[in-house]
């Protein structure tokens, strides 16, 4: 019985994230997500990924030598 629960929270849960995702996808708010807009939700979320990873990495600097002259 614990197990069929576990996996009804879940489902909803899943329903609940996919939702969510589909209002991010469906700007134009007509009910319809097509490949266009999926490609295109996910290439920009990659992008932003890509940007706040590339803006959070400090350099890693090897230690400076000193030329002897």
């Amino acid at each position: 019985m614990y197990l069929l629960l576990k996996l009804i929270s879940w489902i909803q849960w899943i329903r609940l994230q996919f939702g969510k995702m589909f209002d991010r996808i469906d700007v134009t708010r007509d009910g319809a997500v097509n490949w266009d807009k999926f490609a295109s939700h996910m290439l920009l979320e990659f992008y932003e990924k890509d940007d706040k990873v590339k803006n959070n990495q400090v350099p890693h600097w090897n230690e400076l030598k000193v030329l002897s002259t």
